[in-house]
């Protein structure tokens, strides 16, 4: 099939608007797939930063955790009765 064959098939193809060379149609997928692209970049880019929220979270959540565990040790409870209240602190943590 020659070139020509398959310009005047892509050309009658049903279509939105005019098309009256094959730089139109080459400038509408071109856009159309910036757009895809920069639609998947931006859901990434959110479904990352959801996961670094979670985390930076879950991290300041546990060094308040520590430092609960850290006031309760000076108040006189034992290791293990904090570490029965907060599982997820170490010994290490709370005496540090």
């Amino acid at each position: 099939m020659s070139e020509k064959d398959v310009t005047e098939k892509i050309l009658a193809l049903p279509r939105k608007g005019k098309v009256h060379t094959m730089c139109d149609v080459a400038d509408r997928l071109e856009k159309e797939g910036i757009a895809k692209g920069l639609k998947q970049g931006l859901e990434q880019g959110l479904e990352q930063g959801i996961k670094q929220g979670v985390e930076q979270e879950r991290l300041r959540q546990h060094e308040v955790d520590i430092s609960r565990a850290k006031a309760l040790l000076q108040r006189g409870l034992s290791l293990d009765e904090i570490q029965e209240m907060y599982s997820d602190v170490t010994q290490e943590e709370i005496l540090g």
